[in-house]
């Protein structure tokens, strides 16, 4: 049993199994989000709060090429998962960020309509940060959901053709961007936390073309 562990026995013991050291509740912090059209790589700043068990989540999406990675501070970034549909959605992640602001590079290759955000978290288990999870919706609705405890918290990144207009999103949950390269290719990330069965969703979705959804499950770290 590790030092922190063994503080955290101890408390529970001295007060009757109530641990004065509380679990770490998954915590969203600053958001930062952009877009370009036929790039190669799109850059943005964005700040890491201070804080511990640190978690920074990209979300992107693009047209029918891929991207082909994302960096933050420089150090590449880890890919979650990425659904390819007309067009793509993905989320990389990386534990333990740099705190302060760096850029966010996201590649393509070759160029296309790439974009992308970020919003970072505090209370998450390095050991293991997250679930993936991706559908491609059935117009008009979009959702994604997860299972989670009561210190966890999902994240939904929606790519879709919006030329007929923006989806709408369900009440009871946050934007962390919500962007266009050209005014009809559209990415989204949301964000939501609860207890069971959470979902995030989107009405009115253009029947007409096909979207791609991913999401991710942040699951609260058991150290404190």
């Amino acid at each position: 049993m590790d030092l922190i562990h063994t503080r955290r026995r101890i408390a529970e013991v001295v007060n009757g199994n109530i641990p004065i050291f509380p679990d770490p509740v998954v915590t969203p912090h600053n958001y930062s989000g952009t877009a370009a059209a036929d790039t190669g790589a799109l850059t943005f700043s964005h700040t890491v709060a201070v804080g511990t068990h640190r978690c920074l989540v990209v979300g992107a999406g693009s047209s029918q090429n891929g991207l082909s990675g994302a960096t933050y501070d420089g150090v590449a970034m880890t890919l979650l998962g990425t659904l390819l549909g007309e067009g793509h959605s993905y989320i990389w992640y990386m534990v333990d960020p740099p705190e302060g602001a760096h850029d966010v590079v996201v590649s393509a290759s070759p160029v296309t309509h790439v974009m992308a955000g970020a919003v970072d978290f505090t209370g998450v288990d390095h050991d293991n940060p997250g679930t993936y999870d991706s559908n491609i919706p059935v117009a008009p609705d979009a959702d994604i959901s997860f299972v989670l405890g009561a210190n966890d918290y999902m994240l939904s990144v929606l790519n879709y053709w919006s030329n007929s207009g923006a989806v709408t999103p369900d009440g009871g949950q946050t934007q962390v961007f919500d962007t266009s390269s050209d005014g009809s290719w559209r990415t989204n990330c949301f964000i939501k936390n609860g207890t069971g069965t959470v979902n995030i969703g989107f009405a009115d979705l253009n029947a007409s073309f096909d979207a791609s959804m991913s999401g991710m499950k942040l699951n609260a770290s058991t150290l404190f």
